[in-house]
């Protein structure tokens, strides 16, 4: 499994409509954190392509969504324990 970095801008309209399914879709992805407002963290299987060609069919045009595997050598300041907790145990 690798672990990607997902970030993401949704238009008011997918957030209208899509809000929850796009996070559902994320959660669905294998084991996850979520960062900040929009960026996630997920281990999972899939590839990046595989990742954005599923939450493709949930945004529109005025999105964007970008995906990158972590590599073990990160920092992080200013997150709760239990997010930096999660970076150790799946990065």
């Amino acid at each position: 499994m690798k672990t990607y970095l997902i970030s993401f801008n949704l238009s008011s309209l997918t957030v209208l409509l899509n809000r929850e399914k796009f996070f559902t879709t994320l959660k669905s992805f294998g084991y996850w954190a979520q960062i900040n407002e929009n960026v996630w963290l997920v281990k999972t299987n899939y590839s990046s392509l595989n990742i954005v060609t599923m939450l493709k069919t949930l945004y529109n045009y005025q999105d964007n969504v970008f995906v990158i595997e972590v590599t073990k050598d990160w920092s992080a300041f200013g997150f709760n324990p239990e997010t930096v907790n999660w970076m150790k145990s799946m990065i």
